[in-house]
């Protein structure tokens, strides 16, 4: 399974083009402590990408993809317990 996606930036504005990969999807708290949810994370790539980059890349996937799994989870748990008080006080 990968996670790996391109995107090049640059051209004749930049004069060089720099390529990144999309490495995961994260999630982001707001100022107002909601959660933005599935936001792309990028890593610069310079030249080919070794084995043993790949490798440590895929890593870094892995740990990020169980954090944001984490993270989902309890922003969910801590939503569920919001609406279980709010149902409380409702009924008085």
């Amino acid at each position: 399974m990968t996670f790996c996606r391109d995107l090049l930036i640059g051209g004749d504005d930049y004069g060089v083009n720099e390529h990144f990969t999309r490495v995961a999807y994260v999630g982001l708290l707001n100022n107002d402590d909601t959660l933005k949810m599935l936001v792309p994370l990028y890593v610069k790539v310079s030249g080919d990408v070794s084995p043993e980059q790949q490798k440590l890349t895929n890593e870094i996937v892995a740990e990020l993809v169980r954090k944001y799994q984490k993270q989902i989870s309890q922003h969910l748990t801590n939503l569920k317990k919001e609406q279980m008080e709010n149902e409380k006080s409702l009924q008085g």
